[in-house]
């Protein structure tokens, strides 16, 4: 089968696009197209194709204003039987695609109507009625597409009641992604944090929270911009933990690995949002289960979904990300407890290789092109 995947708003080598959802479709004998925008040339490796609009849109009006029509200007030099749409700028495309007589797969990452009701760039009298509408409007389209992906089961039961193919594919690192950490508590702690930084992480309880603790270092491995880059550089000098704190940034996906290897635990402080439900959290946050493929002990939120995995595998602490003392208690406790902490990141590792990996997804979503 020949399969498209629009990554317009994720880039050419997207974690779960390219890494996960391509390759695994290559594998299995299909000929992969993934539709990006940058500048970059057209790349061929084996059965994956990829290819731009040649269009950067790397702002949010341009990605709402132009996406559609320079991916339509762009379809006459790709030959596909399925594709596949993975995020809100391109829902328009499904009655492109449906007139086409495409196989139309839909991979939700997001409760994207919650998210909506959240974004400051909007009005915040606006937020309620636009996403109310983008609601209704995601549900009117999804429901002629052949098949919705999400990666949670809050929003499969949401999308059930109005699609009779939903299917859960979790965002769960490859085995192949396996890291092995040297887990050396002799130094204290180094805590980690790697991925596209936001309010919504919380980075300044955890600078409090690692405030007059020796040897205690937070490293920060940051995919944001060098504004959001300055800002965390001084948070850190006004709370005055500059000498405890590390930034990296413009780190390729490859080098995560690298980074990760020598920490020893690894921290994960969200606020409650209507995005991950408030209290109920989500699966699709990667960087926990790449904590647990690196044998890390885990600090995090105490969302329920993340609690019944903490609880379950004994593999870290939850925390009430709003509670700096609760932060700086199980950094403490890890601290002085090096054995058990040991214990803990040895229980991630192993609940990694038997659940949370993608090879427990890969059969999951082939079936939704396959079948």
């Amino acid at each position: 089968m020949r399969i498209l995947l629009i990554s317009t708003t994720f880039g050419r080598r997207d974690t779960r696009i390219y890494y996960r959802q391509a390759i695994s479709l290559a594998k299995a004998g299909h000929k992969v197209t993934i539709l990006c925008s940058d500048l970059e040339k057209e790349e061929i490796n084996g059965n994956i194709r990829i290819i731009s609009t040649r269009k950067l849109l790397n702002s949010r009006l341009k990605r709402i204003m132009f996406t559609n029509s320079s991916i339509k200007k762009t379809l006459s030099k790709i030959s596909y039987d399925a594709v596949q749409i993975s995020s809100p700028e391109s829902l328009p495309l499904i009655k492109y695609f449906k007139r086409k007589d495409k196989f139309i797969v839909f991979d939700s990452r997001e409760d994207y109507s919650a998210f909506i009701s959240e974004k400051t760039w909007i009005p915040k009298f606006l937020r309620k009625p636009i996403s109310f509408f983008y609601k209704n409007y995601e549900k009117r389209l999804l429901s002629i597409t052949d098949c919705v992906i999400v990666i949670t089961s809050f929003l499969r039961n949401r999308f059930q009641i109005f699609h009779n193919n939903v299917c859960i594919v979790s965002n769960f690192p490859p085995l192949f992604d396996e890291i092995n950490s040297k887990l050396d508590y002799s130094n204290g702690l180094d805590l980690c944090f790697f991925g596209t930084v936001s309010e919504d992480d919380m980075h300044y309880n955890v600078m409090e929270a690692i405030k007059n603790n020796e040897n205690t270092r937070y490293h920060l491995l940051s995919a944001g911009n060098a504004h959001d880059n300055s800002k965390f550089l001084r948070m850190a000098k006004e709370i005055g933990v500059e000498n405890n704190f590390f930034l990296s940034y413009k780190v390729p996906y490859e080098k995560i690995p690298q980074f990760l290897v020598n920490k020893n635990v690894g921290i994960i402080i969200r606020k409650y949002a209507a995005n991950y439900g408030y209290r109920r959290g989500s699966l699709g946050v990667i960087k926990f289960f790449q904590y647990m493929s690196a044998g890390l002990p885990i600090i995090c939120t105490d969302f329920d979904e993340w609690k019944t995995i903490i609880d379950e595998n004994q593999c870290g602490i939850y925390v009430n990300p709003y509670d700096v003392n609760e932060i700086k208690n199980a950094i403490l406790f890890l601290k002085d407890n090096p054995a058990v902490a040991k214990t803990m990141g040895d229980n991630a590792k192993k609940a990694f290789k038997t659940k949370y990996n993608w090879e427990t997804q890969v059969g999951i979503y082939l079936d939704c092109f396959e079948k």
